[in-house]
C-alpha cells in the first residue's frame, strides 16, 4: 500500500528544528519524521525503506484450520490521548480526545515538534492524535502455517476457536522458518489501566519522568520561625536566584495562617 507524504497527518507541514537539539543519527531523524506524519518506517523485503501508518483494513483472515495455536487478549488496544514535552518550557503537553479513556501515546522531546507558537503545537499534536485514534488492536500471540507475504505493520483478522472475527490486530514482531512455522504478535497494553489517572495525573507522570532523568530540580525551603503578622506590612518570603546557563524556574509559594482575633466588648442600651 503506497501512501503519499500529503496524505498523512502533518504531510503539508513545514518543520523545522533548533541548532541545538539531540539528532545524531539519519535512525534519529526517522524516528521523529515517523512520529509527527503518524507512522513508522521499516526496511521492506526488497531492502527499501519503507514509510507505514496504523491502518483499520485487514489485508488477510486467519483462519482456525491455519493456526497451530494462538492467544487473544480480552482488552483492545486504543489511544486518546498523545503526550509531548516542550523543551523550552520543559512542560509535558497533554492533548486528548473526549473522553480519555485510553491509553496515551508519548511523542517525548520530538525535535520537529518544538518550533512554533502554542497553537501550532497543539495542532501538530491534535493532527498526530486524531490519525491515531484509528488503532483499535486486539494483543495476540499465535503460532501460524506461514506466510512469507506477512509483514510487520500488517493488519489482520482471526476467525475460528476463540478468535472474534469482528476485531483487528496488527503485527508488531514477525518470525518465520522457511518450511516451517510462523510466529506473530502484537504487543498492545490495556487502556483500562489508564483510567485511574485524570488529566492532572498523567501531567505529572511526565514531570516525574522528567525528573528522574535529571531535567528538573525541586528545592524545598520552611521559614525557620513563624511570623507575627498584625497591621504593619511584613515580608514573608523572599528568594534569590542565581544560575550559570538558561533555565527555567518556577517558584511556589504557600502561606500558613493562624488567625486570632481580639476580643471586643460593646454595649448597648434598649429603649422600651
Amino acid at each position: 500500500m503506497h501512501i503519499t507524504i500529503e496524505a498523512m497527518p502533518n504531510g503539508t507541514e513545514n518543520l523545522s528544528i533548533y541548532s541545538d537539539n539531540d539528532i545524531e543519527t539519519y535512525r534519529d531523524v526517522l524516528f521523529y519524521v515517523g512520529q509527527v506524519l503518524g507512522g513508522f518506517f521499516v526496511i521492506n523485503r526488497a531492502g527499501e525503506l519503507e514509510l507505514r501508518k496504523y491502518g483499520d483494513t485487514p489485508v488477510l483472515t486467519v483462519e482456525r484450520k491455519h493456526r497451530f495455536s494462538s492467544s487473544f487478549s480480552d482488552f483492545i488496544t486504543r489511544y486518546t490521548a498523545v503526550s509531548s514535552t516542550n523543551l523550552r518550557t520543559q512542560i509535558a503537553e497533554y492533548y486528548a480526545l473526549d473522553p480519555d479513556d485510553g491509553l496515551t501515546m508519548n511523542l517525548g522531546v520530538n525535535s520537529l515538534l518544538q518550533f512554533g507558537l502554542e497553537e501550532t503545537r497543539r495542532q501538530l499534536c491534535t493532527n498526530i492524535l486524531n490519525d491515531l485514534a484509528v488503532v483499535n488492536y486486539v494483543p495476540f500471540d499465535s503460532d501460524t502455517i506461514g506466510n512469507p507475504a506477512l509483514d510487520v505493520g500488517d493488519i489482520l483478522s482471526f476467525s475460528g476457536g476463540q478468535a472474534d472475527a469482528t476485531k483487528y490486530a496488527c503485527i508488531t514482531s514477525n518470525s518465520i522458518k522457511i518450511g516451517g512455522r510462523q510466529s506473530i504478535k502484537c504487543v498492545g497494553k490495556n487502556p483500562k489501566l489508564s483510567q485511574a489517572k485524570s488529566k492532572n495525573d498523567k501531567n505529572i507522570s511526565g514531570l516525574l519522568a522528567q525528573i528522574e532523568a535529571g531535567k528538573i530540580g525541586i528545592h524545598t525551603f520552611t521559614n525557620a520561625s513563624a511570623f507575627a503578622v498584625a497591621d504593619v506590612d511584613t515580608k514573608i518570603i523572599s528568594i534569590e536566584f542565581a544560575t550559570t546557563e538558561a533555565n527555567h524556574a518556577q517558584f511556589f509559594g504557600q502561606v500558613i495562617v493562624d488567625v486570632t482575633a481580639q476580643p471586643v466588648t460593646r454595649s448597648a442600651t434598649a429603649w422600651m
